[in-house]
C-alpha cells in the first residue's frame, strides 16, 4: 500500500472525503457530481501509480483516458457558476465539448494511439479553462450589484481552478528555467515543489467551497 500513496493523492483522498461529506445530499446536480468527478481523479492516481511503481508498466493511456472527463465535468460546472453571474448561451458550452472532442480525437490519431502523452489537447483545455476563469472575473466586475463572494461556494471553486490552470500555464512557460538542476528549494526542484502548491491549493479551494456549499444549506438556529 505504501508504495501508492503520494502527496497528490493524500489530498485527492481528503478533497473526495470532503465532498462527500458536504455534498452527498446537495439539492444542485452540478454539486452532487463533484464526489464522482475526484473518485475518477483518485482512481486514475491510484491506477498511474500502481503501473509505474508495482507493474512497471506505461501510464500515460489512464491520463488520457482521464484527460477526456476534465473538460466535460469542468466545462459544466463553469457555465452553470458563470450563468449565475451573468447568463450566457449554452450552446458556448456544446461548443466547447465539440471543441476539445475534436483536438483530443485527432491528436489521438495524429499521434498512434492512446498511449502517446497529448500535448496539445492539454494545452487546448487548459487554455479554454484559464480563459472562462477570466471571464468570470471580468464579469464581476461589470455586472453591478453587491455580492458577497467571501461566502460564494461557487467563487472559491472557480478562484482554486483559476489558480491551479493559470498557474499550469505559467509553470509550462517557464519549464526549461524550472527544471534547471539549480532551480531547486530545500532539495526539491523547483518545478515539482510549484506543482504541488498548485494541486494543495486547488484541491483546498474546493474543499473549502464545498463546506460553504454545505453551510449554505444548513437551516439557520434562529429559524
Amino acid at each position: 500500500m505504501g508504495a501508492l500513496l503520494t502527496y497528490y493523492l493524500v489530498i485527492e483522498v481528503a478533497c473526495l472525503a470532503a465532498s462527500v461529506a458536504f455534498l452527498w445530499r446537495d439539492p444542485r446536480a452540478i454539486w452532487r457530481l463533484q464526489p464522482w468527478y475526484l473518485l475518477a481523479v483518485v482512481a486514475t492516481e491510484l491506477t498511474g501509480t500502481y503501473l509505474t511503481r508495482i507493474a512497471d508498466e506505461p501510464n500515460q493511456w489512464v491520463y488520457n483516458l482521464y484527460l477526456a472527463i476534465i473538460p466535460l465535468f469542468l466545462g459544466l460546472v463553469l457555465y452553470h457558476i458563470i450563468y449565475a453571474l451573468t447568463p450566457i448561451r449554452r450552446v458556448w458550452l456544446y461548443g466547447w465539448w465539440v471543441a476539445c472532442l475534436a483536438v483530443y480525437v485527432a491528436e489521438t490519431w495524429a499521434t498512434g494511439g492512446i498511449s502517446v502523452y497529448n500535448k496539445y489537447t492539454r494545452y487546448f483545455v487548459n487554455g479554454g479553462i484559464s480563459i472562462a476563469c477570466i471571464y468570470y472575473f471580468v464579469q464581476q466586475n461589470r455586472v453591478p450589484g453587491y455580492r458577497n463572494v467571501k461566502a460564494s461556494p461557487g467563487f472559491w471553486w472557480l478562484y482554486g481552478t483559476c489558480c491551479f490552470y493559470i498557474g499550469h500555464w505559467v509553470i509550462t512557460l517557464f519549464a526549461p528555467l524550472l527544471l534547471h538542476p539549480g532551480a531547486a528549494i530545500f532539495g526539491i526542484r523547483l518545478y515539482k515543489a510549484l506543482n504541488f502548491i498548485l494541486i494543495y491549493s486547488l484541491y483546498g479551494l474546493w474543499s473549502y467551497a464545498f463546506y460553504l456549499r454545505w453551510r449554505t444549506r444548513r437551516p439557520s438556529p434562529n429559524s
